[in-house]
């Protein structure tokens, strides 16, 4: 399937000419869903933008209220003190760090027996999906930001797993955990050549090891296809997660930092 040009990122400078203060665009899928504009911004080398921060803070004022954005984004490395002073100084706020995990030699591991019945998502189980994809997260940048409503912070995880329903490919998976006939997760995957990617997941009720199935039936499912590696990105604020990541095997190769800043305060 094409991809959508419609929720393509159109990054520009953010003055134009000047590429040190950065590179700006519009997260049109994440304007969609939340029916306000959202914004990201790709720093690159902050530390000549710590003497000039008042004109950049100018340049990030024009374009935002240029293009209308409620909120923007900021990525930098967890060990960037450069780029962390500025965003600090800035008083634009850190609400989330990520770990980038990776685990390899997949087709040596020895996995657990699955318990349970792991097979690709259906129409009928699509309401069960979305009634965890809206309550089953507290973490991640919109969920931990508090000037960020939960609502629409719930919304966008139920339109993920709808456009992951949408558009599933043999490269592209959405599964799902089923006790008997009840569904207990999902698991939405990529699969590009001997790579794999975790993409989401979620189960319910805590505490019944159905995180532990999921993540055992899908390397499963890599396994029985040649991958050999696999990536994943997950909230270092959730210990369940790093927990579960690490129980099958992943080592956190690097950590990066988010700030939002909120050009007309906060959304709640």
């Amino acid at each position: 399937m094409a991809p959508d040009l419609r929720f393509q990122c159109r990054y520009e400078d953010l003055r134009p000419g000047e590429p040190r203060f950065g590179r700006v665009a519009v997260l049109p899928w994440d304007a969609e869903i939340f029916g306000f504009p959202v914004g990201d911004c790709q720093l690159g080398d902050a530390a000549p933008l710590l003497s000039a921060r008042a004109e950049w803070l100018d340049a990030l004022r024009e374009w935002a209220g240029r293009t209308g954005v409620r909120l923007v984004s900021f990525g930098t490395g967890a060990t960037d003190r450069a780029a962390m002073e500025l965003l600090t100084r800035c008083g634009f706020a850190l609400v989330d760090t990520s770990l980038h995990g990776e685990l390899t030699g997949l087709q040596a591991r020895t996995l657990p027996e699955p318990r349970l019945t792991f097979r690709p998502a259906e129409a009928a189980d699509m309401a069960a999906v979305e009634r965890m994809a809206a309550a089953g997260f507290e973490f991640g940048r919109y969920h931990t930001d508090p000037l960020f409503p939960r609502d629409l912070a719930d919304r966008r995880y139920v339109h993920w797993v709808r456009n992951a329903f949408a558009n599933r490919s043999a490269g592209d998976q959405l599964s799902v955990l089923c006790d008997g006939p009840e569904v207990r997760g999902f698991f939405h995957f990529v699969t590009r050549g001997v790579r794999g990617e975790v993409r989401l997941l979620a189960a319910s009720p805590p505490g019944k090891g159905y995180g532990r199935d999921l993540f055992a039936n899908v390397l499963r499912v890599w396994q029985r296809s040649g991958v050999d590696a696999v990536t994943s990105k997950l909230s270092g604020a959730n210990p369940a997660s790093v927990n579960a990541h690490a129980s099958m095997g992943f080592r956190f190769t690097r950590a990066s930092l988010t700030y939002h800043w909120h050009p007309a305060g906060a959304l709640v």
